[in-house]
This record gives structure tokens, sequence and C-alpha cells, in this order.
């Protein structure tokens, strides 16, 4: 966002607010470095496409160019030496990590581990297995990117610029994050409700997928029929995430050693518990113990459930009220925006 306010306005505000973020992410994880490459590539497709269709002189690209390297230069290497400074002042190093130390001390223990750990898996297991795995796949989690890749493709021509941009940076983004982590021993995440390492680059692209649909019509019935089904799917996906605590579905893997269909598994987890019948039909991990169970089939949805043993009952109720509001303020503004398109659409006049 800061990029594209910078693009537009010039403003060196924010360039810096937007480099800093992601600097920032830096500290977090250095290998988040790859936000800050697609942000760059966002930048140079968008500079690229605008040339293309706006009169602007090369010395004018030129300028903002080398604008952005001082800047990325100078504030990514504060951001760095901020990283390699605490790794310096941690670990004796300044080439050093926790996870080097942490991998080392793991191999010295087992010596059957690969000498590649934890960087160990095999590349097309971890990146296939980020597509078409019934445990981790962006599509299953994600069925909304479909949509988007679709549309991208259908009408790219009619799409504009910066959209462009986004899109190809955010597709840019996940591919490289699939690549990165593939061969990582945990390559899907773990306790996670997806495939964690991809989850910010494939909601990016699913974000856009309903507008791009509300802009450009489907011609064919079958189209239609499968954009329905494909928005009604996401949103059960989405709500059911949240209805559990992740780690319910990470201790039945593996305590049944079943590979793990988790769309399959969080429904059936949700039925089960609706209709009492979690112990009945086998559902309950033996690996951990039943009052931690029970608390991962507590209803996570609502946030001050598992919280009732630490917080004091006034918090409680002030958060309950909170949650209310906020719940009735999204209908709200869903059904105005509903309103507001079907009223747009009403008002353009018929070819």
């Amino acid at each position: 966002l800061f990029h594209l306010l910078w693009l537009t306005s010039n403003s060196t505000l924010f360039l810096c607010l937007g480099i800093s973020a992601l600097g920032f992410n830096l500290l977090v994880r250095l290998p988040l470095i790859i936000n800050s490459v697609s942000v760059s590539i966002f930048t140079g497709i968008y500079l690229y496409l605008q040339s293309k269709v706006e009169v602007i002189s090369s010395h004018s690209i030129r300028r903002l160019l080398v604008k952005y390297l001082v800047a990325a230069a100078i504030i990514y290497g504060f951001f760095l030496g901020i990283d390699r400074l605490y790794q310096w002042i941690r670990f004796d190093g300044f080439d050093s990590s926790y996870t080097k130390i942490w991998a080392e001390q793991l191999k010295s223990s087992n010596p059957n581990l690969p000498k590649s750990f934890p960087f160990s898996n095999p590349f097309l297991i971890g990146f296939l297995g980020f597509l078409f795995s019934p445990e981790r796949s962006i599509f299953l989690f994600n069925p909304l990117i479909l949509v988007t890749l679709y549309l991208l493709i259908k009408n790219w021509k009619d799409i504009s610029y910066n959209l462009r941009a986004f899109l190809l940076s955010s597709i840019f983004l996940l591919l490289a994050t699939m690549g990165a982590y593939s061969t990582w021993f945990l390559w899907g995440g773990a306790g996670a409700w997806g495939a964690r390492y991809t989850t910010t680059a494939s909601q990016l692209i699913s974000l856009v997928a309903v507008p791009l649909a509300m802009k450009f019509k489907f011609n064919y019935v079958v189209e239609r029929i499968c954009f329905r089904v494909v928005v009604i799917a996401s949103f059960l996906i989405q709500i059911s995430s949240v209805i559990f605590d992740c780690n319910l579905e990470l201790n039945q893997s593996q305590t049944f050693q079943n590979g793990n269909f988790v769309i399959g598994q969080r429904f059936l987890n949700l039925i089960a518990v609706i209709t009492g019948n979690f112990d009945n039909w086998g559902l309950r991990p033996t690996n951990i113990s039943v009052s931690e169970s029970q608390k991962f089939t507590l209803l996570a949805f609502f946030p001050w459930k598992n919280a009732s043993n630490v917080l004091p009952p006034n918090l409680i109720i002030v958060l309950q009220i909170i949650w209310i509001i906020l719940l009735l303020s999204l209908v709200y503004t869903t059904f105005l925006l509903i309103k507001k398109v079907s009223l747009e659409k009403h008002s353009l006049p018929s070819e």
C-alpha cells in the first residue's frame, strides 16, 4: 500500500514507511526477505506497465528507481544491521542464527538425521504438496485463488496495470515462498489451520477474486454456478477454520496416522461435537490428556472461551460486547456493500 501511494504521489514519507515495514519484517524471520523482493517486483512492473499506457519520460523513471534503490539500501541496511547485531550479542557470531545452532544440536544427539537437516525434505514433495496434498493444498484452504487466476487469464487486457502488478508480484511471492520452504522438514507448517508459510501470498491472491468477478461478467451458466460454489465453499472453510484449535487436527493426525485430509477432518469434528458423537466416532486423540483434548474442542470462535480461567469476569463481559458490536458492524457493512453494488448494476445503461 505504501509503495503504491509513493508511486502515485512521489512522497518520500510513503516510500520510507513502505520499506521500513518490510525491513521490520526481516527482524521477525529473515526468509521474509522474499516479501521485500515481491514488493520490489510490484514496483518495477507497475512502472513498466505505466510507461506503456502513459507518457512518462525515461529520465523520470530512472529518477524514481534511483530514489527507491537509495532508500532501500539505507533502510534495509539498518534493519539487517540490527538483526546481525542481535545474532552477535546472543550467539557470538554475525553469521549465526538459532536455526543453525538448533539443527547442529539435534544432529549431534541424533546421528540418523540427514546432513542437510532441517532442509532435508525432497523438494518436489514439498512444492507439489503446497499445491495438491490433502493436508496442505492452497487450493483447498483458499479455493478463491482459482477464481482469481481464471479471471486474470481471461480478462488480462482489461485489467488495470496497477492490479496486474499486484497480482503478478503476489504470484511470485507465492511461488518463491513455496520454493523456499519446500525442503524444510516441516514444509506444511505443522500446527496451523492451513499451509502456514504460504498464508500471506495465497490470501492476497484470493482477496481480489470476488471484486474481479463483480467487475467482469461470467458469460456462461457453468461459470456462474462454479463461482457461487467456490464462494460458498470458501466461506464455510474460513468459518470452520476458527471454530476449534488447530492443534486438535494435528494431534488427530499423529494419533490415527491417517494422512489427515484436514478440511474433511475439520467438518467431521464440527458435526461430531454438535451431535455429541466425538467420542463415539473415535475422534479423540490419545497422545494428549483428556482435559487438553477437551480444551481443543472448545469453540475458539468465541475468544473469551479459552481465557475464562485467566481473565476477570467483568473483562470477559466487555470482550463479549465488543465482539457482538464488531460482528453486527461486519454484517451491516456487508449489507451496505451488497446494496451499493445492486444499485450500481441497475443504474447501468442497457446494452
